[in-house]
Order: C-alpha cells, then structure tokens, then sequence
C-alpha cells in the first residue's frame, strides 16, 4: 500500500539527522495529512485533531482514547469543538503504568512516615475544599477531577489486585535476554494494554496508543530496525506475546494498526540509510482482517528516479483511505464522520482497500 503523506514531526527539515522517527502499534495510526504538495521543510499544525481523538470524539457516548506511553501524541487530540485548529483531551487517558494508577493513600504508603502524612493532609485538603466550590468554577473543576481520579483508580487497583500479570509479558520489561525487549518501555505498553482490555468496562476504551520511538535511520539502517522488527513482532515478543495473553473475544474485536510519522527515500543515503520521504506504509493486523498487499509496491515508473539526489516514493492513495476504512470496522458509517470527504480523496488504482472479512 503506497501512502500519500506529507512529512511531519521534524521542525528542521527532512534531512535534519535529529528527527525522532516514531513506529507506532495502535487501533488506527496516527494521521499525516492529504494536503497537496508542500515545500520542503512544511510541517502540520501540531495542536488540532487526529485520527485517534477524532475517531472516539464520532463514536460519542463515553469512548475514550488511552495513550500507553509516558506522554500522549497527537495522535490522541481530539476535536476543539470551536477552533479546527486547536484541539481538546476531554477524552483521552494517559496510563504510563496501568499498576501505578491510583493517587497515593496514606494506606499505600507503607514505612515512609512523612510519605503518609503527605498523602493523608492532601486527601484531607482536596476533600473540605470539594463541598465548597461550586462544580462550575475553575478550581472546582480541578477538584472533581482529583476526586473522579481517586475514585477511578481505586477502582482500577481493585481489579487489578485479582489479576496477576502474565508472566510472559513481564517478562518483555523485567526478565533477561531473550525474553525481554531491546526496549524495555514498550514490554511495560503491551503490560498496560493487556490491563486496559481485560478491565474495559471501567475504561471504555475503544481506541488505544503505543509509541516505539527510533526509526529515523539515516545511517546504519539493517543494524538499527532489525532489532525494532523483532521486538515487535518475533515469537515470543511484544505483539505476540499480547495476542497469546488476552482472551479469544478481545482477539476478535482488536485490530493492531501500525504506522510511523513519514515514510523513507527510494535509496540508500551513502551512509547505510535513507532519509525521510513522503511515501509510506501501513501494516494492519487482525483476525478480522483480509491479509496481503495492497497496492503496487515496485512501479517501474519510479525505476528512473533511482538517479536522482532525493527520489521519494510516489503516494498513490490518501492516507485518510485507510483510516476511513479502518474507522468503518470499528463502528459502521464511523469512516465519513471522521474524515468528510474521503470518498474524493486520491485512491491507488486497482487497490480497492477491502482490509476486513465481511
């Protein structure tokens, strides 16, 4: 599937050797735009919506988005409901570790005197001020949001009390080699994933995000990715671990979406690299979904482009094409509600995107 994308995430250009190239697993990847050709060194707008905030903003009700990673991208925003260029995280949770959730209690704080004191006086604090400001004032809505949090994850650690974590995906982030990842940190996404979707009916999480950073190979490509492709998806590694962990139903109401911030030139760079380029990929998997290739992915009309200094790969099809059809699945006529007009957005040729089983 050739992607038509411009590059994002770099603010100094395509070449700049410093961009943090991002592999992202999650139920949709993160946008990149399908706006006509910009010059070299444009950027998107950092702070409106994406795909993932907009998707779950569409379903209503209380859907939620849970980012797994120790901060949020973008990809999470949703929709301001005002300003198109601006963004809101009403929906959206933040769940760097799903077993540390909770705010302290003085009865969590075992042998740490003034730790429990601490916690107990602003327990306290929050609690007197809470019956005395009204809801809709700034600092009462602060308050609410310190007590939804308490009550939330006292909850969340309730359940999770009765479920011990599988033993293989602790062993992604805490054992040894080969077992553990070559980045710890994504053992500890797949970890709260797995929480999330067994304990759903307290998240209502529909949509999810993980982030593997360091994919920007400008130099030393082989060496770099390999050991990042087989932590994702070697035996016994992130994603198999995860789909071996949860349960038959969840498998059948999961799709894993990976997509990265922008695509790779057509040749190497002389460094054993390749810089950033407009074209991409995406990889979709599922027990619901249609496996192969979509799309051509060696044209011979770009044979010729091999002699120049920076040949990109031609995007033959909007982005916003797979996430639509990737939204439909997750909610019927979900697909032009996230992205208005993707029925005349660019559509490869012969690529007729059917991604899942009827």
């Amino acid at each position: 599937m050739r992607l038509a994308q411009d590059h994002v995430g770099c603010r100094q250009g395509r070449d700049h050797p410093q961009c943090p190239g991002r592999q992202q697993p999650r139920s949709c990847p993160r946008p990149t735009g399908n706006e006509p050709r910009r010059p070299q060194h444009a950027a998107h707008p950092v702070r409106q919506a994406r795909l993932g905030g907009r998707l779950v903003a569409g379903l209503g009700g209380s859907s939620r988005i849970v980012s797994m990673s120790a901060a949020p991208s973008s990809f999470c925003f949703g929709p301001h409901p005002t300003d198109p260029l601006d963004h809101r995280n009403d929906r959206l949770l933040n769940m760097k570790n799903s077993r540390g959730l909770a705010l302290s209690d003085a009865v969590d704080l075992p042998g740490n005197a003034y730790d429990r004191s601490m916690a107990n006086s602003l327990r306290n604090y929050y609690e007197s001020k809470a019956a005395k400001l009204a809801q809709s004032d700034v600092y009462g809505r602060f308050i609410q949001s310190e007590r939804s949090l308490r009550q939330f994850g006292s909850s969340m650690n309730r359940a999770l009390d009765a479920q011990p974590i599988p033993a293989p995906i602790s062993k992604l982030y805490t054992g040894l080699p080969p077992s553990r990842l070559n980045n710890a940190n994504m053992g500890e996404q797949i970890r709260n994933l797995y929480d999330a979707i067994r304990n759903r009916d307290l998240f209502d999480m529909r949509v999810a995000s993980l982030c593997y950073d360091g994919w920007d190979s400008h130099a030393g490509e082989i060496a770099m990715i390999e050991p990042r492709y087989e932590d994702l998806f070697g035996t016994g590694k992130a994603l198999d671990t995860l789909w071996q962990s949860v349960e038959a139903a969840s498998r059948q109401n999961m799709v894993l979406v990976l997509g990265g911030e922008f695509g790779r030139q057509l040749r190497a760079n002389g460094a054993g690299g390749t810089d950033h380029g407009r074209g991409s990929h995406m990889i979709v998997i599922g027990e619901n979904v249609r496996g192969g290739f979509y799309g051509n992915p060696f044209p011979t009309s770009e044979l010729a482009k091999l002699g120049k200094q920076s040949p990109d790969i031609d995007g033959l099809t909007a982005i916003e094409r797979v996430y639509a059809s990737i939204s439909e699945w997750v909610a019927p006529g979900a697909g032009s509600v996230v992205f208005p007009g993707v029925a005349g957005m660019p559509q490869e040729p012969g690529n007729a995107l059917n991604l899942f089983r009827a």
